[in-house]
């Protein structure tokens, strides 16, 4: 994904890189990894503290058609970051795999964010985020054999350094800036890239610049439109004396030193959340009694899952969909307690039509639990409940 790096010192330090955040509002925690080696960049008068600039997703909210094909989307978010010198990096997120999304949804799919050495940026930041309904899911195995992110990255590299100086050079804190369009980013990304979003549904993209002058418009969050208005974007540049959690190492001949860490950034992630233990009953379940294939014409199954760690007013989106489509969806606060087991029923007094269903839990954005179960026979009958704005209730 890095691409710009230089010699210091017997070691070749590598410029943007993307580091893994400790946030508690994304799904599973990230997979631990071994002390970074960056440069160092000290605070003034601090001889232990680095200084980083962190570009963090907040969240991602679909205000008009998540597809070109039905009311479902496949999202694949990517963060694409440079500065005017071309310190360039991008992010996809969730990588290798896809997230469900609705209009209407507001949603995190990151579990990461890109993180920089102040030091080695020029004066502007540019970041351009894009949001795709992937048609295609083949597409995720090639993400990493065919340098997707490293095309973007190389695209808005080639922009900046043609148009960006003058175009930014009397804007405020932040701006969004309309040189920076996905086609001209992909006149200059390659085939593969190209390609990639022709096959793809690109929901909405926008394009910002920060600046240092302003320090990075640091902790101020930055919200828009995509320029189709079908996506509210919002992140924030937050300055941190350690890569958001991660411990860092200076650069050195020697085998390099762990500094210290943050008082403000945990050494250790917080438990997250997950649920689990999903049973399906034809009875209220006990623990004995779950299965998976029901007979035809059922008109009610029990549904019952355990769950740990949820966070207080954590937003909460629970759904049965069939087919990729919904039956039942009901978005609200999380009701209930960090741990415990909850239950609901599926009912349908027509009778549930036969086939595969499958049931959703997203907390905060992130899907955390999505299992099947199947009704036997050919019935067909279907009159979906649509949306409830509440954690539980029947039409």
């Amino acid at each position: 994904m890095n691409r710009t790096v230089f010699q210091k010192k017997y070691q070749i330090i590598v410029y943007g890189i993307v580091i893994a955040i400790l946030l508690t509002s994304c799904g599973a925690a990230p997979v631990p990894t071994t002390p970074i080696v960056v440069p160092p960049n000290l605070v003034s008068g601090n001889t232990t503290a680095n200084t980083y600039v962190n570009v963090l997703i907040n969240s991602v909210e679909f205000t008009g058609a998540v597809s070109n094909s039905g009311s479902q989307g496949n999202l694949q978010l990517f963060t694409v970051v440079s500065d005017d010198a071309g310190h360039s990096d991008a992010l996809v997120c969730p990588y290798g795999s896809l997230m469900q999304i609705h209009q209407g949804d507001k949603v995190n799919p990151c579990q990461a964010g890109l993180s920089y050495p102040e030091n080695l940026l020029k004066d502007h930041l540019y970041v351009m985020l894009i949001a795709v309904d992937v048609k295609d899911k083949s597409d995720l195995t090639d993400l990493g054999s065919n340098g997707l992110s490293s095309a973007l990255g190389f695209g808005l590299e080639q922009v900046i350094r043609t148009a960006a100086p003058a175009a930014v050079a009397s804007l405020g804190p932040w701006a969004i800036v309309g040189f920076l369009g996905l086609d001209a980013v992909l006149g200059f990304a390659g085939n593969k890239a190209q390609d990639y979003f022709q096959k793809n549904y690109v929901i909405g993209t926008q394009s910002f610049v920060i600046s240092r002058q302003y320090n990075w418009n640091n902790d101020e969050a930055i919200v828009a439109q995509s320029t189709n208005n079908q996506v509210k974007f919002t992140f924030t540049t937050q300055k941190s004396s350690t890569a958001e959690g991660i411990i860092v190492q200076a650069s050195s001949a020697n085998p390099p030193a762990p500094l210290a860490q943050s008082t403000s950034v945990p050494a250790v992630a917080a438990a997250q959340p997950r649920i689990f233990n999903f049973q399906a009953c034809v009875d209220p379940c006990t623990g004995s009694n779950s299965i998976t294939s029901f007979p035809e014409k059922i008109t009610k199954i029990y549904l019952q899952w355990q769950y740990e760690n949820i966070p207080a007013n954590a937003s909460y989106v629970r759904f049965t969909s069939y087919g990729g489509t919904d039956w039942a969806r009901y978005v609200c606060i999380w009701p209930n307690s960090s741990n415990g087991t909850d239950s609901v029923t599926f009912t349908e007094p027509g009778g549930i039509q036969s086939g595969e269903w499958m049931f959703t839990i997203m907390i905060n954005g992130a899907t955390l639990l999505q299992q099947t179960f199947n009704v036997q026979g050919s019935f067909k009958y279907w009159s979906p409940a649509g949306l409830f704005n509440t954690c539980t209730g029947k039409r």
